[in-house]
């Protein structure tokens, strides 16, 4: 009778798949919070990797000044400032928009953020 072969791959596969089923985070449990080891191990992974993007909103103040393009650049320069403390490598300040106040159709007077 022929010995079935198993080669290394095939061994490293499957208990990969073991340990990744039973090393999954339990995000479905209402009162699950990400603390800053787990975040440590998510981005310490060595092994395949799935990209994301996501949107964090961030309201803040400036002082206003009668130069709203300027405000704007401050702005700017506070969101950048606040990005570079992220430990992501790939981050980036999409724009700023101020509120218009009172208005719901448009509520910022910029979109493009």
């Amino acid at each position: 009778m022929k010995k079935p072969y198993i080669s290394e791959l095939d061994i490293k596969k499957a208990v990969k798949k073991v340990l990744s089923e039973e090393d999954r985070l339990p995000v479905e449990d209402f009162e699950y919070e990400m603390d800053d080891s787990t975040y440590d191990d998510i981005y310490d992974h060595q092994g395949p990797l799935r990209h994301f993007r996501g949107s964090i909103y961030y309201d803040g103040v400036v002082p206003e000044t009668d130069d709203v393009e300027y405000d704007r650049k401050v702005a700017q320069k506070l969101l950048d400032y606040e990005r570079s403390k992220l430990g992501s490598a790939e981050t980036y300040v999409g724009g700023v928009g101020f509120k218009n106040r009172g208005n719901l159709i448009e509520p910022f007077d910029n979109m493009d953020f």
